[in-house]
């Protein structure tokens, strides 16, 4: 098996192939001089004078719409990450430009606290900057530069892999208690970004460790790692449909898990039972159910002794998610389909928000090339366009590149 050393050191080069674009394989290289080269381009300075964050993705292996409502979950921390960073400099302005948006933009120190929402990628920037206010942090005059490898929109933690990054950016070495850091994060998404997302994404950017899995309990925020077996391959496929989060189904999931809540007069759906659900009016049942019945997935597939075990644990968890959450759509469903006809896959069920994005896939090490090729071409042939695909690697939590 990898040692978590090596592990750590194929992330923090970043230099591995990610999958392909357009049919061509490519290799994306993200080296801490890389960056800081980047950087030193567009704002100039010395290389010394650049510091380097990085805070990784997230696929999530069980455990899927739980987080907001007390549950468990088993994230996993991507090798494909989001990197900020930063320099100093004299204006009295925070300077931003994203490199995947090929945007810019510009805020003075003293106007953060009233900036309004622009509806874009930049409001996770102020979105932290508040919170740091709030929490009684100055934000100092800085450039930075923001460069994400995780796909954008496609349900693999992206946004918080940025505010997490950004934090870290923004504080600039000065020290903060990581559930305070995990705190701060999800409540610029909550509170200025507009998305009432729950706290999974920012615990497993912060606490994730190399070559694991994290078992996260939401209700306590107390976490246990089991080392995942490299001799099961972990893929995200992604269906290239989009959703606009602050916009989507998401938000109106939050809602109803909420109602069903304040019904069963229980203060979060972890403490609810089937047969309580079964009292709920039609419409609520079957998000209830599916949160009851996914916690109870999350301790099975923990126990469970075998990848095909695991696997199946997926089937299930997906047909929850598709037909009592209503968090699917057709081509994260094919996707499912055709992993189950191809040999060598123990299992395959959306991730994420859901409504778009990614599946993850749990694939015997030795059948990975022929998965790739065969679930390609099978989504080509179905939607005329090819997913992306990428052999992700359990990774560390956020922190600074040396």
């Amino acid at each position: 098996m990898v040692s978590r050393e090596e592990l750590l050191s194929r992330d923090y080069e970043r230099t591995r192939r990610i999958g392909r674009s357009k049919g061509r394989e490519f290799a994306l290289v993200l080296t801490t001089e890389s960056l800081r080269d980047a950087h030193r381009r567009k704002w100039g300075g010395s290389g010394g004078d650049v510091a380097v964050y990085r805070a990784p993705g997230r696929i999530t292996l069980m455990g899927e719409h739980t987080d907001y409502t007390g549950g468990l979950a088993l994230p996993v921390a991507l090798d494909l990450a989001c990197f900020v960073t930063r320099s100093k400099n004299a204006s009295g302005e925070l300077r931003v430009v994203s490199e995947n948006n090929g945007e810019e933009r510009r805020w003075p120190i003293s106007a953060l606290p009233v900036v309004r929402p622009m509806q874009d990628w930049s409001d996770y920037i102020v979105g932290v900057a508040k919170e740091l206010f709030r929490a009684g942090y100055a934000v100092e005059p800085a450039n930075l530069r923001v460069q994400a490898t995780v796909p954008v929109g496609a349900g693999l933690g992206s946004s918080a892999a940025l505010t997490v990054a950004t934090a870290l950016a923004l504080l600039d070495g000065r020290s903060m208690e990581p559930l305070e850091l995990i705190r701060l994060c999800r409540r610029a998404e909550n509170r200025f970004v507009g998305v009432p997302c729950g706290v999974m994404d920012p615990y497993v950017a912060v606490k994730a460790e190399a070559g694991t899995m994290l078992a996260l309990d939401c209700r306590t925020l107390e976490n246990r790692t089991a080392l995942w077996p490299e001799e099961v391959a972990i893929y995200a496929v992604d269906s290239m449909v989009r959703r606009e989060w602050g916009r989507s189904a998401y938000r109106q999931r939050v809602a109803e898990c909420a109602a069903a809540e304040a019904a069963l007069g229980v203060p979060s759906l972890r403490e609810a039972t089937l047969a309580q659900v079964a009292t709920l009016p039609e419409e609520l049942q079957g998000r209830a159910r599916h949160v009851v019945t996914e916690n109870a997935r999350v301790q099975a597939f923990q126990a469970a002794r075998t990848a095909a075990e695991r696997g199946e644990i997926c089937y299930a968890s997906h047909a929850s998610l598709r037909d009592d959450y209503a968090a699917s759509c057709p081509g994260l469903d094919t996707l499912v389909e055709l992993a189950r006809g191809i040999e060598g896959v123990y299992g395959a069920r959306m991730t994420g928000g859901g409504f778009g994005g990614c599946t993850v896939n749990l694939v015997d090490s030795a059948a990975a090339p022929q998965f790739e090729e065969a679930i390609r071409e099978g989504f080509a042939k179905a939607f005329g366009v090819e997913p992306g695909v990428y052999r992700v690697a359990p990774s560390a939590g956020a922190g600074p590149q040396l």
